[in-house]
């Protein structure tokens, strides 16, 4: 089954990649997923392709956007979000891990966005359904989604400006010794696409670290983060050598630590979230208590 839809670009859209063009009007699909639309020729205009996802279209045309053997992103009804709190403007979410946020190339319909259009189908209105910031697949923990086009503005602002605390906690390989913080630029590996790396002419990304218990070849640690670079505390902490534990992506000491080669993800959790309401202005304050897989963990770390 072929399926396309044509979309005529309106002014205010203008002057921007191609790729950001297309995501403002797919809210369903992922960045990645619209990427590979335009490297496979599925994108043109009046039968010109448009396969470079880093293009800038500066005219309004008529874009065509075929999609092939596409399945239809559907609600996802076996999982039950589990709400930190929700008004009219807000919903925040408590994820757990092996859940990915948005459907993908091989992930189209059990995502956090199917749940949250199970729960409510008027996100389907909002510019990629209320969500302003994400966690890996196997990272847990807090996450917020706005439900009106105002709200989604405004918190898109709070966090350009840092006025919303986001606090982690974590699990590294090594004995960390002292508090700290990183100041390193991330940006994405020109060798693997799905990774990032620290680069100087990345973008800027800060990290603090705040150690909570020491064991003998562990540390626990509370992190703090003032940027929301994409894979930020995984990259940073794997650059001052203290990777986090059960990080197949980013470890360089797999190996000296079998033992724990049955740990299915990265030691991550999102514990909380602090910001003052920008239209209600009052304070809220949510905490995600820590999953029994990583207190499982901690209890055979003391042992060891």
């Amino acid at each position: 089954m072929i399926k396309y839809i044509l979309i005529k670009l309106p002014q205010y859209i203008l002057k921007k990649r191609l790729d950001k063009i297309l995501s403002f009007f797919l809210p369903k699909y992922s960045r990645s997923y619209i990427k590979k639309l335009i490297i496979k020729n599925k994108v043109t205009s009046n039968l010109k392709l448009l396969n470079k996802p880093s293009i800038k279209i500066f005219k309004r045309i008529l874009i065509k956007i075929t999609f092939i053997n596409k399945k239809k992103i559907t609600k996802y009804k076996n999982i039950k979000l589990n709400i930190l709190y929700e008004d009219k403007y807000l919903l925040i979410i408590n994820k757990p891990h092996n859940l990915v946020v948005q459907p993908g190339f091989k992930n189209l319909n059990k995502t956090l966005i199917n749940c949250l259009l199970n729960y409510n189908n008027f996100l389907i209105f909002i510019y990629r359904l209320g969500l302003i910031h994400r966690l890996d697949k196997n990272t847990s923990g807090i996450i917020l989604i706005t439900k009106t086009i105002l709200s989604r503005k405004l918190f898109i602002n709070m966090f350009k400006y840092h006025k919303i605390y986001k606090e982690y906690e974590s699990i590294v390989i090594g004995k960390i010794l002292n508090n700290g913080f990183i100041n390193a630029n991330i940006s994405r590996s020109k060798k693997k696409k799905i990774k990032m790396n620290i680069n100087i002419n990345g973008k800027n990304a800060i990290t603090y670290y705040k150690i909570i218990k020491i064991f003998n070849k562990y540390t626990r640690i509370k992190i703090i983060i003032k940027t929301g670079r994409t894979h930020q505390i995984r990259v940073h902490m794997l650059y001052i050598n203290y990777p986090i534990l059960g990080d197949k992506k980013y470890n360089i000491k797999k190996k000296k630590f079998l033992f724990f080669k049955k740990i299915k993800r990265q030691i991550l959790h999102a514990c909380c979230i602090n910001f003052y309401h920008p239209i209600f202005g009052y304070n809220i304050i949510c905490f995600s208590k820590i999953p029994l897989d990583i207190l499982n963990l901690i209890n055979i770390i003391n042992i060891k």
